[in-house]
């Protein structure tokens, strides 16, 4: 409902331009790369925790995939291949600090972040890599089907895989256990480690394939892209439904969500409002939806 008020206001506001099936489509490009890695993050945030290196991991994924291509020459299935395995071993990495170590969510993600950042700077000296005589890599997000561009329908299907996981299998069962009761969890004789280790690979994957989809409309590999990946994917997450507090998530909220923070981007940018408004734009909305995450524990809390 929140996403087909915004949109209609902006209707208003801008007019048809704003409905055009080019700029459509261009929303939802645009969205694709939030809600694939919002996916994963409903997983993280209902079981109580937090990855906030998805944004060093899509950086991470665009030098890679320009370095292999540019300089190791790599072919293009090889070079995403090479980025898909280098994602894992991050998500290993999360899930066995997390585990192993006993280290919070919110510092083991955060440290792993700047690790991460820190290795793509390293591979890449600090500078652009531009891959423009890749032009394939430009399928992604240029060739359309039914009007929209193929990372559209990638999102469209990450989603909703994300939704039947998270709804009708035993790792969507013990995610949301584990935000409720991870004792009880425990004592059930679940594999709780493997669980949390799991889903921090899961969050390291898409974002690796966010990271592809930004890199097909960019053709650059650098250490400067994604600054912002990981805050656009939790207001997503947390406007969506998923409660802060664990337990309860929602993945076709958060793609509701996603595409209302994508029209309020574009009708802003149609507005030709400066980007540091756009960014405060941003904060307020999180603000707001970490307000309506609080209000709805405390309902939640009051009926129980």
């Amino acid at each position: 409902m929140l996403t087909l008020t915004t949109f209609l206001v902006l209707w208003a506001i801008i007019g048809p331009n704003f409905v055009s099936m080019f700029n459509l489509s261009n929303v939802f490009l645009q969205v694709a790369v939030i809600a694939i890695g919002g996916t994963s993050m409903v997983f993280a945030i209902t079981s109580g925790g937090f990855d906030l290196s998805i944004g060093s991991t899509l950086t991470l994924t665009t030098v890679v995939v320009a370095m292999a291509l540019r300089l190791w020459g790599l072919t293009i299935p090889e070079a995403i291949m090479l980025a898909f395995a280098i994602g894992i071993l991050c998500g290993l990495l999360n899930g066995v600090i997390i585990t192993k170590l006993k280290i919070p969510t919110f510092v083991a993600t955060l440290a792993s972040s700047l690790l991460i950042r820190g290795a793509a700077l390293l591979l890449s000296e600090g500078r652009r890599i531009t891959i423009n005589e890749f032009i394939e890599m430009k399928v992604i997000s240029v060739t359309r089907f039914l009007g929209f561009s193929v990372a559209s329908w990638a999102m469209l299907i990450i989603v909703i895989i994300g939704f039947l996981i998270y709804r009708y299998t035993r790792f969507g069962v013990y995610t949301r256990a584990l935000g409720s009761n991870e004792t009880a969890l425990r004592v059930s004789g679940a594999k709780v480690n493997m669980t949390i280790i799991l889903i921090f690979v899961f969050t390291a994957l898409t974002s690796v394939l966010a990271g592809v989809v930004q890199i097909s409309q960019t053709l650059t590999g650098t250490a400067s892209t994604g600054p912002t990946f990981a805050i656009d994917v939790i207001t997503a997450t947390i406007l969506g439904g998923t409660t802060l507090g664990g337990g309860k998530g929602n993945v076709l909220g958060m793609l509701s969500a996603a595409i209302m923070l994508g029209f309020v981007s574009n009708g802003l940018n149609m507005l030709n409002v400066p980007f540091y408004y756009q960014h405060m734009a941003t904060g307020i909305i999180l603000i707001f939806a970490l307000l309506m995450s609080g209000v709805m524990e405390m309902m939640r809390e009051r009926r129980s």
